[in-house]
């Protein structure tokens, strides 16, 4: 047996932490965190939002289209009711005015003007 047989392989050994190993960043950052965070707090707080924009501006947009959505279609809705109305009260000033007694009525155009355009 040679005297170097008895000692561990280097593979058996386990490898030594090096001082930027990641076990030894984590520890040393969760050992710091509640020190370092109100000193960083200023710093990391428009990282943070930095980060964050595309997705915050993303549903921003998509709420405000919802909502242009939802506006538009209350006014198409209020249109048609009111060119309904319009359109029954032509109907029924045609009626009465040329009579009834000759079965026709007379056509009539309504144009509606939306306050809201």
């Amino acid at each position: 047996m040679s005297p170097v047989s008895h000692l561990p392989t280097s593979a058996a050994l386990p490898a030594p932490l090096s001082p930027l190993s990641p076990g030894r960043v984590r520890r040393v950052a969760h050992t710091l965190q509640p020190l370092l965070a109100p000193a960083l707090a200023p710093v990391l707080r428009p990282v943070a939002a930095l980060r964050a924009w595309p997705t915050t501006a993303h549903h921003q947009a998509r709420r405000n289209a919802m909502v242009a959505l939802t506006e538009c279609t209350r006014r198409r809705a209020e249109r048609e009711d009111v060119e309904r109305y319009l359109a029954a009260r032509a109907a029924a000033a045609d009626g009465t005015a040329h009579g009834a007694a000759d079965g026709e009525r007379a056509s009539s155009t309504v144009t509606v003007v939306s306050r809201h355009a």
